[in-house]
């Protein structure tokens, strides 16, 4: 009695691997990074965008210079009778504290500003990034994957 749903296995081939797992791994790791990423420098991505669409420019003052991290600088401003604060990378050569820097700030939100030259500029080489990132992980999973499964040398 033969059975005609059943496929037959060729032990001499490896089992194929499950592309949509890499497909899902890297998505995962490109949104973990983007979310991480945005927070920890303080304005996240949408931020950005909402900046680059629709900051007002007003002046802010450079509080303190950290040119081993990134060159970033720590800057404060004033809106609507309050002080904020924030920090911005590539900003600490040429500068002296003291010195008055341009920002970008919600006039709906004044907390959520930034002193990027070019927040759009920004938010693009953050994405860039972040999937770069992404993709290398992604393909060292796939090879450790591939390895495992004795589909690629070792």
């Amino acid at each position: 009695m033969s059975n005609t749903n059943r496929q037959l296995v060729d032990p001499s081939r490896p089992p194929a691997i499950r592309w949509w797992w890499t497909v899902v791994a890297w998505v995962t790791v490109f949104v973990g990074i983007t979310l991480v990423g945005g927070e920890s420098s303080g304005v996240s991505d949408v931020g950005l965008w909402e900046l680059s669409q629709h900051g007002e420019q007003i002046s802010g003052m450079v509080t303190n210079l950290r040119p081993q991290d990134h060159d970033s600088c720590d800057f404060s401003y004033e809106m609507a009778g309050r002080v904020f604060t924030g920090t911005v990378s590539r900003c600490a050569t040429g500068r002296h504290v003291g010195d008055i820097l341009p920002v970008l700030v919600l006039a709906d939100r004044p907390g959520v500003a930034t002193a990027e030259i070019s927040p759009g500029r920004a938010l693009i080489q953050r994405t860039l990034v972040a999937a770069a990132v992404a993709t290398v992980i992604a393909l060292f999973g796939l090879r450790a994957l591939a390895r495992r499964r004795g589909m690629s040398p070792k």
